[in-house]
């Protein structure tokens, strides 16, 4: 019977993996304390009352919508588009360390749309992608004076597109949360060195034309949603991204403008462009949620400690049953032998 049990202890090893512990994080937000005070503030001030959302931007001109899937048929400002996704479902992430509360609503209001979210957007908060697809804006509400719209990744089924700096973070974050570190931290690595000091230069930076994902006027510049993406995905991650970090996180706070917002956009030399809107101020506080980056490497832990699928259950099953019966034979000529 001893050699049956070591048969057994040599087969049990090799269907886990273990995984480093979770890192301790350490992050000041000191330095940059009154930044991050008035960006909350501006989100806090996109608050609509009537929608229990917050309105993608201050700005009073026609959404981009209305220029592409919703042409002639959106008349609605960016002040009165309330997006589910990514705008508040990234703000409820980016206000939870600094008021709860108003997080708390916002999540409450998101439910009650009962959207079936999926893709890109939830890696964010802790959601792997299962499968990559085309995105569609979806109007939820048509009001008087706003309308409540969602983008959700449930179209047909496509391959990411990895030179677009935001999803290949995404992708990143995805990947971590499966477990895989090593491809995770690569991927960081890579849309790093896309900085040139000013800007990170990905296809939506320099696109021959436009390619009809996004809003058309983003093209040619730099949109600053991906500074703080990259800083939140780095710290997720457990990369350091040294010299580069510091030089990101000083040039996405020089985005901010007045009103406590950061721009939405960016020129080639790294100046604020236009106004601003909720998705890239709720980017740049998203590397300040140290609990939100804790909650997805557990995640992370967890997946490369667990049991891996085998290809096939009846090839597992056959190849038990061949080494119980082996070692049944070897336990019969054992017996013999003593005898």
């Amino acid at each position: 019977m001893k050699i049956f049990a070591i048969l057994i202890l040599l087969i049990l090893p090799a269907s886990f993996t273990y995984a480093s512990p979770v890192s301790v994080i350490k992050a000041d937000s000191a330095k940059y304390a009154g930044n991050i005070s008035k960006a909350v503030n501006y989100l806090q001030g996109r608050y609509s009352p009537i929608t229990q959302l917050l309105s993608e931007s201050e700005d009073s001109g026609q959404s981009w919508l209305s220029m592409g899937e919703y042409k002639n048929n959106f008349p609605y400002t960016y002040q009165q588009v309330m997006w589910i996704w990514s705008d508040n479902g990234f703000a409820v992430l980016a206000l939870e360390p600094w008021n709860s509360t108003l997080s708390q609503t916002i999540n409450r209001t998101i439910q009650s749309y009962n959207v079936n979210e999926q893709g890109e957007f939830l890696t964010v908060a802790g959601v792997p992608i299962q499968q990559y697809r085309e995105v569609t804006d979806t109007i939820l509400v048509r009001g008087d004076n706003y309308a409540v719209v969602t983008r959700n990744y449930n179209g047909a089924i496509i391959q990411p597109n990895l030179n677009f700096a935001d999803e290949a973070l995404y992708y990143s974050l995805s990947e971590f949360e499966k477990g895989n570190v090593a491809v995770a931290q690569h991927e960081v690595m890579r849309v790093a060195s896309w900085w040139n000091s000013t800007c990170l230069v990905d296809a939506g930076v320099v696109p021959v034309q436009f390619n009809g994902i996004g809003a058309p006027t983003d093209s040619g510049f730099c949109p600053s949603n991906r500074l703080g993406l990259l800083l939140f995905t780095a710290k997720v991650v457990n990369i350091d991204l040294g010299r580069v970090g510091v030089e990101i996180e000083k040039v996405m706070w020089s985005h901010q403008i007045a009103n406590g917002g950061i721009s939405s956009l960016a020129t080639g030399n790294g100046l604020p462009y236009g106004t601003a809107n909720c998705e890239s101020t709720s980017t740049s506080l998203l590397s300040y949620n140290l609990a939100l980056i804790k909650r997805i490497q557990t995640i992370s832990a967890n997946a490369q400690t667990s049991v891996p699928e085998f290809p096939s259950t009846q090839i597992f099953i056959l190849t038990v049953t061949l080494i119980l019966m082996a070692s049944m034979v070897l336990i019969r000529k054992v017996r013999k032998r003593e005898l």
